[in-house]
């Protein structure tokens, strides 16, 4: 028997009208079934849409997409929660991120980055994540990066929206995909 969700995830056919009015403004969109951490979140439908429509935020943000995506990356291994990592690399390849960087953040190795944006951003992020806090440098080469301090706000806010789905992935320790790879230990 396959391993099951530590808190059962809401699908389409049990939810309620609310749950199933929530789910659906997540879903649909997206032509997905319920799944992951959202459906767990629809077990409280105000939090879940709240949660969709900061997620619509950021994503329209106009950050960068691969600069997004690496950052979401760098989030999703520090969390090691193999579901969120997995749905995280589908979505970094399809923004052009490339496997040696995938790879290398999943080894929890420092990429080598042709551009240093993408450097800069890998740097404020795992700093970001990390016991001390960002550095001035990595501030100022992150805000170089990205151009503007209203960017770095933005990017901050993908950071904690992710991180917080991948806390509701974690604390409800959701099964990997079955075609998913398991996080290097």
């Amino acid at each position: 028997m396959a391993k099951q969700s530590r808190i059962p995830l809401i699908t389409r056919e049990g939810a309620t009208d609310e749950q199933r009015r929530v789910g659906d403004f997540i879903y649909v969109k997206r032509n997905e079934e319920y799944a992951g951490p959202s459906a767990i979140m629809l077990r409280i439908p105000k939090l879940a849409e709240c949660f969709e429509y900061m997620r619509e935020h950021v994503q329209a943000a106009g950050l960068p997409n691969d600069l997004h995506q690496l950052a979401t990356l760098v989030l999703a291994r520090h969390w090691s929660v193999d579901y969120v990592w997995n749905v995280r690399v589908m979505i970094a390849k399809r923004a052009g991120i490339g496997d040696d960087i995938i790879d290398a953040i999943a080894n929890r190795r420092r990429p080598t980055f042709a551009d240093p944006r993408m450097d800069a951003i890998y740097v404020y992020v795992s700093e970001l994540l990390g016991p001390v806090g960002v550095s001035d440098a990595a501030y100022a080469k992150a805000k170089d990066a990205l151009g503007s301090d209203e960017q770095l706000i933005e990017l901050t806010a993908v950071v904690g929206l992710y991180t917080f789905l991948a806390f509701q992935g974690r604390v409800a320790d959701i099964p990997m995909q079955a075609d998913g790879t398991a996080l290097p230990k």
